[in-house]
């Protein structure tokens, strides 16, 4: 992460930058990658992580904040666990974050004999070294930081960045090819069938990820069976939007904003003349819908929207509402009534909305037996697994299985 960092932001530009933040504000000032390691450091540093024997969980605490800064867009104030003051600001790109700022630490306001800090075991003349800041300059600090680093990644770079997710697109769309090529054109048809059902399903679930690698396939296989017809491409983009667009409706998408996405992207997609903006157009589709999903479920909760994720990439595992809570620092009551008030549901009906969309995915795109199919998206009762499903559906799985194959 750290070469991509420097790619992307050249070293010496970041380090004229924060060499001067450091001059201008006398407060220790660093540069950490995602995992909280330190790349660039100015300033003396306050010895307080080492002195609690607590490195590691600093650096894990320094993660965290990024993260959440990241969620949040801006710089972010935080109290690591020893109760001293930081300001962390995220580097990103495209969403991902690529490392952090992080600013401190400092005090607030003075520290006193009695002060929690003291009671840790910190000699005093350590507490002493702390600037100590007032609030009003601590949020301007945060501000003159977004100042500062809002667009330290110039546009050209950005572009760079799409250029480079467009080539892993075609990457990936070359290999769905040479696949097809080794199968007979109905067995490819069976494979494009599941991976727009896979897409489907990854698109519900809020998976991106896995989203955009389904929607390669699938365009590979358009390419593979219609000869790099431009004409064919377009027309299946459309149909695709159309039918992504059905998909965001049912995931409780504003429907104003559904239909007006949904022409806007097929005129985009008309005036497209070469298969690979069409392909790169395809991507900002799926995004477009599943943001239109998920960003009215959570209506900017950032805490419902990080759940969200979480549920995505843990659906299999035993979760429990207490397990995603304690995960977000939360309060389980108090994070329960907001999922339920966000999302329209209770956690553990949302939980098992999304195991069923997974298990009809299975079901269709495999022969496996239920029992496996409900223990792979997170049900240890097959009896359980088809009241759950028949709940959600109004079928039986079999009757789904074999209502959906015909």
């Amino acid at each position: 992460m750290a070469e991509k960092l420097f790619e992307l932001i050249p070293q010496e530009h970041l380090s004229d930058i924060l060499g001067n933040l450091h001059t201008y504000t006398d407060l220790p000032l660093s540069l950490i990658d995602t995992k909280g390691d330190m790349l660039m450091a100015y300033g003396a540093p306050f010895g307080c992580c080492a002195l609690l024997g607590r490195e590691q969980a600093c650096r894990q605490a320094h993660a965290e904040a990024g993260r959440r800064a990241r969620d949040i867009g801006e710089a972010y104030v935080f109290q690591c666990r020893a109760g001293l003051t930081h300001i962390v600001y995220p580097l990103i790109v495209e969403e991902t974050l690529i490392g952090s700022v992080l600013l401190g630490p400092f005090l607030m306001e003075p520290p006193s004999p009695d002060d929690e800090l003291a009671a840790l075991g910190l000699p005093a003349e350590e507490l002493r070294r702390l600037a100590v800041l007032e609030p009003r300059r601590v949020t301007c600090l945060s501000r003159l930081i977004g100042y500062m680093f809002g667009s330290v990644i110039p546009a050209e770079r950005a572009i760079l960045i799409r250029s480079r997710e467009q080539a892993e697109g075609q990457s990936r769309i070359n290999e769905a090819i040479q696949l097809y090529k080794k199968q007979a054109l109905s067995a490819s048809y069976e494979f494009f069938y599941k991976n727009e059902l896979l897409l489907m399903t990854k698109i519900r679930m809020g998976d991106m990820g896995s989203a955009k690698k389904a929607l390669n396939d699938l365009l590979g296989y358009a390419l593979f069976s219609d000869g790099w017809n431009v004409a064919s491409i377009r027309l299946r983009a459309i149909e695709l939007t159309t039918l992504l667009s059905r998909v965001a409706l049912e995931g409780g998408a504003n429907v104003d904003s559904v239909f007006r996405m949904n022409e806007q992207f097929i005129s985009l997609i008309n005036d497209k003349n070469t298969i690979e903006s069409i392909s790169l157009l395809l991507l900002d589709v799926v995004k477009g819908f599943m943001d239109a999903m998920f960003y009215q479920k959570d209506k900017g909760n950032l805490y419902v929207r990080e759940a969200l994720g979480y549920i995505a990439s843990h659906y299999t595992e035993p979760l429990r509402v207490g397990d995603v809570s304690r995960r977000l620092g939360l309060n389980a009551d108090y994070f329960a009534a907001m999922f339920h008030k966000t999302v329209g549901e209770s956690f553990n009906s949302y939980l098992m909305r999304v195991r069923v969309e997974q298990s009809k995915h299975l079901m269709l795109s495999t022969s496996d037996p239920l029992t496996d199919i409900a223990v792979a998206t997170g049900f240890t009762d097959q009896s359980y697994y088809c009241r759950v499903f028949k709940k959600y559906v109004g079928l039986s799985p079999r009757q789904y299985r074999r209502f959906g194959r015909q």
